[in-house]
């Protein structure tokens, strides 16, 4: 693809509310971006980008082609499920298989009825299947399910291209995201045609095996995280249930305003990839920590960092044991804390949870450099917002900003805090039984080697 012809439009797509990081990210990084329309947690544009530009984006969860976008589907049932079939007639085929080629020349498309091109018709039909995602924010619920509206627009596909449907053994994969009364039908670009595909996702039955037609043997098929621009990280090797996506944690980093000399914290890490994705960004220009409690997510932030080394990346990263309640660092010693805070049934009791932010609220402030250290906190809840303006929090810090964004249909606040010239006053940390607090703290010392001594707080 040469640089100066506009392909496209392409549709990317990122957590919603984050919009404004992969626009930038979208300007600064492609060559002739034009935004054409933005939608919660989708932007549409050309470029004259190239499709390895396009798949070096970092804030940007996938990039399809765009077909098209649609107001006004009906609720009702039958009138929805027609709409949905007639959308096929109104595309724009031409671009959009002409920027597929571009991303999957190994895939041959002919032509489809109404084309003027003189494509070879001898090449063989590609198989195609319709994935829908469908949820009601502000309307009242569809009268239709996801499966229904993918079966339907797939009948208006194929009648229209005349292509055979393969829910496993598919070439070409339409996306319909369904919000309220709006739809978005895109082209899935990243997957490997025919070789390895995800089988999970709904939509119309399987035409050719109804047809009688053997399914030739194909390899094993991959999960659909593999066809996501982030799954290409070489530190994403080992993950636990609830890791943040890459994308989201370079829009974290961007919203911290990280700079080169800076000193990164993650201080509940999980798996490590808000520090991992800091330090495969920004390289040897920073130093970047990440700590957990569990030992089960240290180790797997460990293999993670190291599957990033073999890869000739990340750059400068520690990961360590501790407690987030009671940090084993110097005070004023951090430039940014960047951290995914447990929230959601899958992180424990939130009594629990509540009962620990303060305190970890207040060993961030500690290490934080008073006057330029910046905190960018992702959690949820209304307790953690209370404690966010209760004192002495916002003593400690000033609130710049507080937004949501939608992390897979969950709302979740992300809080920038400015720290203040506030000293923290911190109580000593030897109880009257110190026989049983020095033991712990040599326990935590032996957690952290590799720490370098110059941000260790010093234990009596």
């Amino acid at each position: 693809m040469e640089a100066g012809c506009s392909f496209g439009p392409y549709l990317s797509t990122c957590a919603g509310g984050l919009e404004n990081v992969l626009l930038q990210e979208l300007a600064s990084r492609l060559y002739g971006v034009q935004v054409l329309s933005s939608h919660a947690g989708a932007t549409v544009f050309s470029t004259s980008g190239r499709p390895e530009d396009l798949k070096a984006l970092r804030a940007a969860d996938n990039i399809y082609a765009y077909l098209i976008h649609k107001e006004g589907v009906p609720l009702d049932k039958e009138q929805g499920l027609a709409y949905l079939q007639a959308i096929a007639m109104e595309i724009d085929w031409g671009r959009a298989l002409a920027t597929f080629r571009q991303w999957n020349p190994g895939v041959a498309i002919i032509a489809w009825p109404s084309s003027n091109s003189s494509e070879g018709c001898s090449a063989a039909l590609p198989r195609f299947r319709v994935t829908c995602e469908r949820r009601t924010l502000k309307l009242p619920k569809h009268g239709y399910t996801s499966m229904e509206a993918a079966g339907w627009l797939g009948a208006g596909v194929g009648a229209l291209l005349g292509w055979p449907v393969s829910m496993t053994h598919f070439d070409v994969e339409l996306i319909a995201t369904i919000t309220d009364d709006e739809v978005l039908l895109s082209l899935s670009l990243l997957y490997s045609p025919r070789a390895k595909q995800n089988a999970s996702a709904t939509g119309p039955p399987d035409a050719a095996n109804e047809m009688g037609r053997e399914e030739e043997p194909l390899q094993a098929k991959a999960h659909h995280q593999s066809r996501q621009l982030y799954s290409h990280r070489p530190y994403r090797s080992d993950l636990v249930r609830t890791s943040l996506k890459p994308s989201t944690a370079y829009a974290l980093c961007q919203l911290a305003d990280i700079r080169p000399g800076h000193v990164v914290l993650d201080p509940l890490c999980g798996c490590g990839t808000i520090p991992l994705e800091a330090a495969d960004f920004y390289g040897p220009s920073i130093a970047a920590f990440a700590g957990e409690l569990l030992e089960d997510a240290v180790a797997k932030a460990g293999r993670n960092l190291a599957a990033g080394q073999q890869g000739g990346r990340p750059g400068p990263c520690d990961v360590i044991r501790w407690d987030a309640t009671r940090l084993p660092w110097r005070d004023r010693t951090v430039d940014r804390v960047i951290s995914d805070m447990p929230f959601g049934i899958l992180c424990g009791s939130p009594k629990e949870r509540n009962n620990v932010f303060p305190s970890v609220l207040k060993e961030i402030a500690r290490v934080l450099v008073p006057g330029t250290g910046r905190a960018v906190l992702l959690c949820q809840g209304r307790k953690v917002r209370a404690d966010l303006k209760r004192v002495p929090t916002r003593d400690f810090f000033l609130l710049e900003k507080t937004f949501s964004i939608d992390m897979e249909g969950i709302l979740v606040d992300v809080h920038i805090l400015q720290r203040t010239e506030v000293e923290v006053v911190v109580k000593p940390r030897l109880t009257p039984n110190r026989r049983r607090d020095r033991s712990r703290q040599r326990k935590g010392a032996a957690n952290l080697t590799g720490l370098p001594a110059a941000f260790v707080d010093p234990m009596e």
